[in-house]
């Protein structure tokens, strides 16, 4: 039912009108069997709109020039490259398009929308799966629900993911992620938040702002008036800079090296086998290639020690100045990861700011300061 084929929207480039060439035209019969003479086709030049050109290889041609939606007009057509629809319901179906869009109302339930620019909202985003290469900017706010009650894997009925930044006035049950920044004006409530910038929870308007529950990352910092809740809902936050691939490249030299140690282990085998019989000429040169076999992992072994050391030395260079901004209040059951290091609250605690150093975090109330 929601699948009503793509949405109307052209590349650059592409061919969108043509002009044919008129025709004379064949005389006709009218109804009292009288001779209607034809009447000549007019050629018309095009009115190239907005968007359009005509095209440099066919004059008879309208290209567009941007990527957008095509309106037809007098003698031509114009292609605007923001989409604009009331709401994006069973009426539209799944939208997907190469222009910007702009949703005066909602995204409702059980819709899909893939947007090569950036999403405007004016309502709210509810249980649908939304993906911008660019910004998404919602109105009001995005709405899911659970589909189980694990606090780790909520299984969330509202995906919104964006090239850029995404910016709304509040999430609850929802699964966020931006390349950019998340900007939430009021309350992240029970949702999955990841961002390769910043996550910042309120504003100069909003007082009281918090996080609560689910679990929030971010790769520079995260800051809200109030982390977790009064009623002691387990909240998770982490800090892990552009960690993903260099645990990744640790994992792998890791790998590595194990398999180094048993190759070491075998060779040696097979050198102790060689030295517990008679060494005739030919056995001494295999006894030979053996120790230059030992001595050239050996060597291997060492560099990816000092390997994995650089590596680790990496991540923990990578990870310093992160931190998590809490201007009123830190509430009991929040757990902090920073690299391998856990901070986690028992009990209410003041503003302040946490930073990973040198393996640990660091709680500073924001007193000090």
């Amino acid at each position: 039912m929601r699948n009503l084929g793509d949405f109307p929207s052209v590349k650059e480039g592409t061919a969108i009108m043509r002009i044919e060439p008129p025709t004379e035209g064949k005389n006709g019969i009218d109804v009292c069997g009288e001779i209607l003479i034809a009447k000549a086709g007019k050629n018309f030049d095009f009115n190239p709109g907005t968007g359009t050109k005509i095209s440099d290889e066919d004059p008879s041609i309208l290209v567009s020039t941007i990527n957008g939606q095509p309106i037809v007009q007098e003698r031509g057509m114009k292609v605007d490259n923001v989409v604009m629809v009331k709401a994006v319901d069973l009426h539209t179906g799944n939208m997907t398009l190469d222009a910007n869009l702009v949703v005066k109302g909602d995204i409702t339930e059980g819709m899909i929308v893939r947007c090569q620019g950036n999403i405007t909202v004016g309502g709210v985003i509810e249980s649908a799966d939304v993906w911008a290469k660019g910004n998404i900017i919602i109105g009001n706010g995005v709405l899911g629900r659970s589909h189980n009650h694990d606090e780790y894997d909520h299984g969330y009925s509202v995906s919104v993911k964006a090239g850029r930044n995404i910016r709304a006035r509040y999430a609850s049950y929802a699964k966020l992620y931006a390349q950019g920044d998340i900007n939430i004006a009021e309350h992240l409530l029970h949702c999955d938040s990841t961002a390769k910038g910043c996550i910042v929870v309120g504003n100069e308007k909003a007082s009281g702002s918090q996080v609560v529950g689910g679990i929030t990352r971010s790769s520079v910092t995260i800051i809200t008036d109030i982390l977790g809740a009064e009623a002691g809902v387990f909240t998770q936050c982490e800090l892990r800079g552009a960690l993903d691939i260099k645990y990744y490249e640790v994992a792998c030299n890791n790998s590595i090296l194990e398999a180094q140690k048993k190759m070491l282990q075998n060779v040696r085998s097979a050198y102790n086998k060689f030295m517990t019989v008679e060494l005739t000429e030919t056995r001494q040169k295999l006894v030979d290639k053996i120790n230059n076999t030992i001595n050239s992992i050996e060597k291997e072994i060492i560099a990816s020690k000092e390997r994995d050391q650089l590596l680790k030395d990496e991540c923990e260079q990578m990870i310093q100045g992160l931190s998590i901004v809490v201007k009123k209040k830190i509430q009991p059951n929040v757990l902090v990861i920073a690299g391998s290091a856990q901070f986690k609250t028992s009990r209410e605690r003041a503003a302040a700011e946490l930073f990973y150093r040198k393996g640990e975090i660091l709680y500073i109330p924001a007193l000090n300061h």
